[in-house]
Formats: C-alpha cells, structure tokens, sequence
C-alpha cells in the first residue's frame, strides 16, 4: 500500500508540471523562452530535491518493505489462527445447526403426530358418532343385555363364595364338634381337617376382631391348637368366652378348653382353676350339654389333682360326678360317669388298695354293663380285664383267669378295633396266668404241659388279633417263654429275637421280670438267652 502511495504522489507531480507548461506555451513565445530558462533551472533544481527525495523515500521504501516483511509474516500466522478458529467456529455452527434440526426435527414430528391425532381423532369421533347415531337403539339393547349378564354372573360368583363359606363353616363345626379335648391327650385330626381349620384360621385373619364372633375367636383357637400353639389357642378361648354373642354353653366350653390348653403346657394349677370355675359357674344347670361340660370339668380337674400327688382331692371330684350325674341317662354323661369309677379304681390302684379298685371295677360293669355304647362297652371291657390283672396279682388265678374270658366272650365278636385289642390283651392275660399256674405245678409234670400247651393257643389267638407292635411283642415274648418252658428249646430263639426287636428294652425287662414270678429250674436258662439275644439286637439298632 505504501508503495502505491509514492507512485500516486509522482503521478500527481508530473501532470501538475504538463498542466503549466500548457498554460505557458498558450501565453507567449517570448516568455516562453524566458519561461523555459526559468523552468528548465527550476526543473534542475527539482530535479536535484527529487533525486534527494528519492534516495530518501527509496531508503524508507526499504526500511518499509522489512517492516511489511514482519508484518506479513505476523499476518501469516494471524491467518492460521484465524483459520483454524473459523474452523472451529464453523463445525460449532454444524453442530448447532445438526442438534437444532434433529430438536426442530422431532419438534416438528411430535407436532406433526399431534395434528395427526387431532384430526384422526375428529375423524374417529365423527366416525364413532355416526356409527353411534345409526346403530344407538342396538347398542342400548346390547348394553342392557350384557349388565343383565354381568349381574347374574355376580350373582353366581357370590352366591359360590357364600357357599364356599358356609361349607367351610359347616366343615369346621363339624370338626370342633368331633374334638373332645382332655387334659391328657390331644384329640387326633386328620390331615384334612387340620387345613380346614388353617384355610378357616387365614381367612378370619382379614376381619376386623372388633367384628368376631365367638365362633370366630373358637375357630382361631381350634385351628392353633390343632398346630401344639397351645399358648395361642388359649388366649383365643380367653377371648371367645367373652365374646358378645357367647351363650353358656359356649362360655362353658371356652373355660373348659382353656383348663386343657393350660394343663397340656404344664401349668396344672392354671387348669385346675379354670375347671373349678365351670363347676362353680354352672354346676347347677339342668341343660344336659352343659351338665356334660360340668362333668367333664370334674373328671380332668381330678386327673391334674393326681398328677399334683393329692388322690384323696382326686377320688373326691370322681365321686362328685356319681353323684351329681350317676342317674343321668344322657349317653354323654353315662360315659362321664364311667369315666370318673373307671379313673377312681386306678388311683386306688395306685394307693394299694386292691379291694376297693375291684369294687370300683364291679360297680361299674353293674351298672353299664349291658350298654351297646362303643365307648361305655369299650370302659366295661377294660375294668373286667383290670380286675383280673388285680386278682392274678393276689394269687386269685381263678377268679382273673374267669376275668379273661368274660372279656372274650363279652367282645370276642365286635367289630370295634379298641375292643379288639382288648380281648387280644384279655386273650395274652389269659394265657400268662394259665403259664404262671403251670409253674405252680412245676413238679406235676402232666398237668405243667397241659397247661403251657393251653397258653401257646391263647397267645397264638391273641397274636392273630392285635395289630399294635407293642402287643405284638409282648405276646411273642411269652410265647418264646412258654416253648422254652415245655423244653422245645430250637423253637424259642426266633419269637423271642422278633420281641426284642419290637418291644426293645421294654420288653427285655418284661421277660427277665417274668422269671422273677413262682420261679423254677429252668428259668436262669431262660434269663441268660434273652440277655444274649437283646445283646446282639441292641447291637444292631
């Protein structure tokens, strides 16, 4: 640019010089001359600072040129820079411009998709209104017909859960009703009802317990004690009996069971609490279930009494229920007051007193006897086989042995399996005291044979009826005993072996005890095989 400068200034100098001349040349010739002498010195000396000039401006035009050098080489180096931030400019621009587009782009589809929908949904509307307008008389008649549908379906579907309900609770009552709690044994359940009573149990769980009833609160209590939650079970009774709707009865039976939950956790005085206050709460009642309940109160109030070592307070509440209810012909309490003389001839039987456990077992076969009652027969057949066992005890061979039979022949033929073992225990009774005699007769070698002949067939009768393993080795062990006895000494090894395994050392104490009774010769012989054989099952177990 500087040198473009001085060329425009010289430029400017020489026309301005032409342009004078011009207008001297027009003046005169004369003067020109004198013009031209004046001109041309002056021009000399022009000439002369020109030429000054120009060394000059040369020199500054070289002093120039190095500094527009240094300043192209800067520019150069500003021009990369600002290049490569043009550059970078450029791609932040692309990428703004990409994003922008994508964000205008989507923008542009969801408004797009909302036009869309806006006129499709217009246009299904008016589509659906139209179809609507046309067909409005059969929709209402389709609408009609599918709430008629879906109510008698409801309908269905409640009356099946009603149902559902009811059977469970039909189920249930039957269940509680069929379980006859005692202090000592817990009734035994199925399977089956013991899920009833846990399906019955999970579906009260959702009702408020400010809506139970007493059957609710009896039904928990069942359902955890049908579980050995005895704890449970009797805080629910706790609640039951004092449920709004409860009657007597069932407060009676609420209090009952709490004895019985209390006294199968050990906690006998807790029971026998609870059982002296049903007597004392309805003792007078003339209703016949709650005469039951009152019954039943006494008797297990006297088994936890025994269990406290105070027999004297327990035959008292026994014969308590002889009085109040002896006279009774309701089947329930006939069966209770068996009960209470059968429980009375074994504490006394426990207290020594055989004569008065035989009265206790005489008076009742006198009395319920002749009962076709399962559970009355079942009370009778077990006081007659006690009284024999009592009387063989006192040496009275006879009168047990007669005992025994009368057991057979009474029950011989039921089709009852508890009386079945009965008369199988009545059958091995029989025989053991017939094989007791003919070790009384141990010098009479006859009438020995006779009579341990007579025993095998009794316990071959006996073994033939029971089912339980317990039985079973007990006759087997007696068996084993009287073949050694009449000498068959190949025979005894297999029946005895099978008793051991069976009855264990149960049955191992049973027959060295057995050798203790009127014992003979031959009975150390007997005592040394069985300590060998159970050596050699216990070895195995």
């Amino acid at each position: 640019m500087y040198r473009f400068f001085i060329r425009f200034c010289l430029a400017v100098s020489l026309v301005f010089l032409f342009a004078q001349s011009s207008i001297a040349a027009a003046t005169s010739n004369a003067e020109l001359q004198a013009f031209r002498v004046q001109t041309e010195a002056k021009m000399e000396t022009a000439k002369e600072i020109q030429q000054k000039d120009l060394e000059l401006h040369k020199q500054l035009v070289a002093s120039q040129n190095e500094r527009i050098e240094q300043i192209n080489h800067q520019v150069d180096w500003l021009g990369m820079l600002i290049a490569l931030g043009s550059l970078i400019i450029t791609l932040l621009l692309v990428l703004i411009g990409y994003f922008a587009y994508g964000k205008a782009k989507s923008d542009a589809e969801i408004v797009a998709k909302k036009v869309a929908s806006e006129e499709a949904n217009t246009t299904s509307k008016a589509e659906v209104k139209k179809w609507f307008d046309d067909n409005l008389a059969l929709v209402n008649q389709e609408i009609d017909a599918l709430k008629i549908k879906v109510k008698q379906k409801t309908e269905e579907v409640e009356s099946h859960v009603e149902q559902a309900h009811r059977n469970i609770d039909i189920k249930v009552a039957e269940i509680i009703e069929k379980v006859r709690l005692s202090s000592d044994s817990k009734s035994e359940l199925t399977e089956a009802d013991k899920q009833t009573l846990s399906q019955a149990n999970k579906s009260l769980q959702d009702k408020p317990e400010s809506q139970y009833t007493f059957e609710d609160w009896n039904t928990r209590a069942h359902a955890f004690y049908a579980e050995n939650k005895l704890a449970l079970a009797f805080e629910y009774w706790v609640k039951a009996a004092e449920a709004r709707d409860a009657s007597d009865q069932q407060i009676a039976q609420a209090i009952y069971n709490q004895g019985v939950a209390q006294g199968q956790q050990g906690k006998t005085e807790d029971a026998i609490d609870n059982y002296s206050r049903v007597v004392q709460r309805f003792g007078d009642a003339t209703s016949p279930v709650l005469q039951e309940l009152v019954a039943m109160a006494l008797v297990y109030q006297g088994v936890a009494l025994g269990k406290q070592g105070k027999p004297a307070e327990e035959i008292a509440c026994y014969k308590q229920v002889v009085k109040r209810f002896g006279d009774s012909t309701w089947p329930a309490l006939q069966e209770l007051v068996a009960q209470a003389i059968y429980n009375q001839g074994l504490t006394l039987s426990k207290q020594d007193k055989p004569d008065e456990e035989i009265a206790c077992y005489k008076q009742l076969v006198k009395r319920f006897g002749d009962s076709t009652w399962p559970a009355l027969q079942e009370l009778v057949a077990q006081a007659i086989y006690n009284q024999g066992l009592t009387q063989d005890k006192q040496g009275r061979s006879v009168e047990a042995i007669d005992c025994f039979r009368q057991v057979v022949k009474r029950f011989g033929d039921s089709t009852q399996a508890t009386l079945q073992e009965l008369v199988a225990v009545a059958l091995n009774g029989h025989g053991f005291s017939v094989l007791i005699q003919a070790k009384r007769l141990w010098d009479k070698e006859a009438e020995r044979t006779q009579l341990l002949s007579e025993s095998l067939v009794l316990y071959e009768r006996s073994k033939a009826i029971t089912q339980e393993n317990e039985m079973k080795a007990i006759v087997l062990g007696n068996v084993a005993y009287a073949l050694w006895l009449l000498g068959r000494r190949a025979d005894v090894e297999a029946p005895l072996r099978e008793a051991l395994t069976l009855g264990g050392e149960e049955i191992f104490k049973v027959e060295i005890e057995d050798t203790k009774i009127s014992p003979v010769p031959v009975d150390s012989g007997f005592e040394q095989l069985v300590t060998r054989l159970w050596s050699e099952v216990s070895s195995k177990c």
